[in-house]
């Protein structure tokens, strides 16, 4: 329970910010265009920080060529099925869990 109130009042100070900074950017403009992506833009930099998705896009990147060189190995005689479920249990470790990112800002 901890933890959700932890991560709910997170992604509310999140919001917030998210929402102050969107209309400091398009304050200047007229447009609604302007503000509604100043807030898009806002919002999709804070989950891509959020959930650190750069990183796990590296690491699924990772996994799969692991696994895929091991598949070939396989295909070519070079590796036994054992190799591969290990490379896919070791694929599976590299990629890992999203987890949320919590920094203080």
């Amino acid at each position: 329970m901890l933890q959700w109130t932890h991560t709910l009042m997170s992604e509310t100070r999140q919001g917030e910010s998210i929402t102050a900074e969107s209309d400091s950017v398009a304050e200047n403009s007229d447009s609604n265009y302007a503000k509604l992506f100043a807030f898009i833009a806002a919002v999709s930099i804070g989950l891509i920080t959020a959930f650190d998705l750069g990183t796990k896009s590296n690491n699924m990147t990772d996994a799969w060529r692991h696994l895929t060189a091991t598949t070939i190995r396989y295909n070519k005689s070079l590796a036994t099925k054992q190799d591969v479920i290990n490379a896919y249990e070791k694929g599976e470790k590299t990629i890992g869990n999203v987890t949320f990112n919590q920094q203080q800002q």
